[in-house]
């Protein structure tokens, strides 16, 4: 398992541009929210996936890595900011691309989860 912690997320709202209130208005996400905390945004989720991947696997022998795609993706519960969350990730095969292309994996499912809190 490798494990992070969600920060805030002012500059990819910049980036991307989505200044919903439930990632950056505090106030009125503690008058209206259902979850108590800014969110995440998709993207932002993402990219703490390609990040914790890394620390689950170790890469030998290439040149470079590529992202190659994904497949689905699915946001089934909100990131909570401040909350703790682990990834892990079941991997299948490692499949030849191509002469000189070298290889890539194809994962069954990469699971992005809340660590329980510790009491």
């Amino acid at each position: 398992m490798a494990h992070a912690q969600v920060r805030g997320h002012h500059p990819l709202a910049d980036t991307t541009g989505d200044h919903q209130w439930i990632h950056v208005d505090r106030d009125r996400i503690a008058r209206e929210s259902p979850y108590g905390a800014p969110i995440a945004h998709g993207y932002y989720t993402l990219s703490i996936v390609a990040a914790l991947f890394f620390d689950l696997v170790e890469i030998k022998g290439m040149a470079m890595v590529v992202n190659y795609g994904l497949n689905r993706v699915r946001w089934p519960a909100p990131l909570k900011e401040g909350a703790r969350y682990r990834l892990g990730c079941k991997l299948v095969e490692v499949q030849l691309a191509g002469q000189g292309h070298g290889s890539y994996p194809n994962h069954e499912a990469l699971a992005l989860s809340r660590e329980p809190r510790l009491r």
